[in-house]
């Protein structure tokens, strides 16, 4: 981001702001974010910085496309496809209306397995590696 913001500091909204370079014309951010885990939870740190950075900058944030415990996609290609589906639907509103509808979010972010099951594969998962490690 550094290259695309200018080191001249203000005071907006009760912080120390900054603002893009002139030539630089994004008016909107959106986090995109994947991550192993199964809660929704773990992205509250990278969306914390993304709405940030866009209150920093003075630009809209857009919102987040958050899809949790990502690799288990490969899992199951029936769900797999109606979340890239969702997800293509996401983007095409970004672009036509301005913001991604919460329906269209939830569906790309729909759980792939329960909590239970994610919570034993990891638990299995690891003592396999850990047995291995022994041998």
């Amino acid at each position: 981001m550094c290259p695309l913001i200018e080191p001249i500091l203000v005071w907006r909204d009760g912080r120390t702001r900054a603002k893009f370079h002139d030539d630089v014309k994004i008016r909107k951010i959106v986090l995109v974010s994947t991550c192993g885990w199964w809660e929704m939870d773990n992205f509250g740190t990278v969306l914390r910085i993304a709405e940030e950075i866009a209150k920093d900058v003075n630009v809209e944030f857009s919102g987040a496309v958050l899809r949790p415990h990502a690799y288990l996609m490969l899992e199951n290609k029936e769900k797999a496809k109606k979340i890239t589906e969702a997800l293509r639907k996401a983007g095409y509103e970004l672009v036509k209306k301005g913001r991604m509808s919460k329906s269209l979010l939830e569906a790309i972010s729909q759980p792939l397995i329960s909590e239970k099951e994610y919570r034993r594969r990891l638990s299995e998962d690891y003592e396999k590696v850990k047995g291995k490690e022994k041998d």
